[in-house]
């Protein structure tokens, strides 16, 4: 009889623990048991290691100079054993000390820790806002590349872009967060073509 209790106990102790952990948003999957580090170096050891799953997610990088540099959020985040992250939905915003801003949302994407600086990259039909304190600039392409801690941004496929001024669809864009350079780009395919709109039209 006490060990059936026993028993009891510990099998509800375990429902409440992963209760929990669930009410926070994380998950470990799967359950595995603890592996020597001397092991962890093997490709085969390391697929097998947990990854953790955090919904409801929000994410802030800071600058040397304590301000935001880039945040992100995600009804859910998975990080990898390396350091990487995939998300959904994603919502991220870049700033700098300039009030230059990039606001991104997109289907996908993933961010990678490199020896430069966080590397994004943002798919699934992904809209954009660049902003200054002078104008804003609207557009949205397939995917999108973030690198060196959110300074410069590279949609490599075709990107359609939307002002007050004009409307403009181009091959490729790149972008300087700190420098304010936007490049557009032409292939065989798709030249920069830009539409003025009629109120801005030259009299």
């Amino acid at each position: 009889m006490r060990q059936n209790r026993l028993d009891a106990t510990q099998g509800f102790a375990w429902i409440l623990t992963v209760a929990l952990l669930a009410s926070v948003g994380l998950l470990l999957v799967p359950a595995i048991k603890p592996t020597p580090l001397a092991e962890l170096e093997s490709p085969q050891i390391a697929e097998q290691l947990p990854e953790l799953t955090i919904v409801e997610a929000s994410v802030r990088v800071f600058g040397e100079d304590g301000a935001a540099s880039w945040s992100l959020e995600s009804p859910r985040i998975v990080l990898s054993l390396d350091g990487s992250l995939d998300f959904a939905l994603p919502r991220v915003l870049l700033q700098n000390s300039a009030g230059t801003s990039l606001r991104a949302e997109a289907g996908s994407g993933w961010l990678k820790p490199t020896s430069g600086g966080e590397r994004m990259s943002l798919y699934s039909q992904v809209n954009a806002l660049l902003e200054n304190p002078e104008r804003e600039v609207a557009f949205s392409t397939e995917s999108l590349l973030i690198a060196e801690g959110g300074r410069y941004v590279w949609a490599p496929q075709s990107v359609q872009i939307q002002s007050v001024a004009a409307s403009t669809r181009a091959a490729n864009l790149e972008f300087d967060l700190d420098e304010q350079i936007l490049l557009l780009g032409s292939s065989a395919e798709q030249v920069v073509h830009t539409r003025i709109q009629p109120a801005q039209a030259i009299q």
